[in-house]
């Protein structure tokens, strides 16, 4: 299981399967390589239902799950070389990988919608990493590229090959397309991606992701934090988090979590008060110990272990 959201008192989780899966009394069978599974769950975890998608050209796999307001099911990841199956709408293969985004009925069958993200360098690789539900006729997708990422209509330019930088994007719950996206051009690289983002109070996204910073460093047109030290040239900066206007795109502002050492985050959330919640991993380092300065930290608890 790779995804997992409630809805009222349903569990729905998500993942990817080779061969045969069996969940409760339902078996999926894989169209011959790796292949998505969605799967429904009372609170009491009775499987209620289960449908896959995928094709025998590449290996599918997904990352995230969401819930419209409607009941539809919104799920993010990638697929490799060949073409996707993504629920009947089969999805060309440009990069290395390339990721998908996909609205499905609630009992599954053939998609709503469907995309790509993609990019005109073989070498590439892009995915979605997360999918969040919205409230303004759109659906929001976030994730990872290297050089370059094709969306919709929009064309983002990155950090190179293994740079990872993260991108930020909504899609119209009308028709599937893209209305907006945004990334990250810096010299040095942006590590994994945004893999974790959530949708504020008044449709404000909120991100994470981790980067190193340059003075050229943006995320959309704002400047990232800058690290360690002040704005030394390809410093390690940190965890980054943009507050972005779910209706237009445009990133309000950029609030960075450290001064000193470093801090690498992979779990994000928004309390119900509106305060961020991070989890990660961090190190001193040169730069001294870590050191937290965004505004919207009020508690801090440090473990540590030998």
């Amino acid at each position: 299981c790779e995804g997992m959201t409630v809805s009222g008192d349903d569990i729905y989780i998500t993942g990817r399967f080779e061969s045969s899966f069996t969940i409760g009394s339902t078996t999926l069978n894989s169209a011959g390589l790796s292949d998505v599974y969605v799967a429904r769950l009372s609170g009491a975890g009775v499987v209620q239902n289960a449908f896959r998608f995928g094709s025998n050209a590449a290996n599918e796999w997904s990352n995230a799950i969401a819930i419209a307001s409607n009941g539809d099911v919104l799920v993010g990841g990638g697929y490799d070389s060949g073409t996707a199956d993504i629920g009947g709408r089969s999805l060309v293969n440009l990069g290395s990988a390339d990721g998908f985004y996909a609205r499905f009925p609630a009992i599954g069958g053939a998609s709503i919608s469907a995309g790509r993200i993609t990019s005109a360098v073989a070498t590439d690789y892009q995915e979605v990493q997360d999918v969040r539900a919205g409230a303004m006729g759109r659906w929001y997708i976030s994730g990872r590229y290297d050089n370059q990422a094709l969306i919709g209509g929009e064309t983002l330019f990155g950090t190179g090959p293994g740079g990872n930088a993260p991108f930020l994007a909504a899609v119209r719950d009308s028709d599937g397309s893209i209305a907006w996206a945004i990334g990250t051009t810096t010299a040095n690289g942006s590590y994994i991606g945004m893999r974790r983002f959530h949708v504020g109070p008044g449709e404000e996204l909120r991100g994470l992701f981790n980067a190193n910073y340059t003075p050229t460093s943006r995320f959309g047109t704002v400047s990232l934090m800058p690290g360690p030290g002040g704005p030394a040239v390809n410093g390690f900066s940190g965890p980054q988090i943009p507050y972005v206007d779910g209706a237009t795109g445009v990133v309000n502002r950029i609030e960075s979590l450290v001064t000193g050492g470093s801090l690498t985050s992979s779990s994000f959330g928004i309390a119900a008060d509106g305060h961020n919640v991070i989890a990660g991993f961090t190190g001193g380092g040169s730069a001294g110990p870590t050191m937290f300065t965004t505004r919207d930290i009020d508690h801090f608890l440090l473990m540590t272990g030998f």
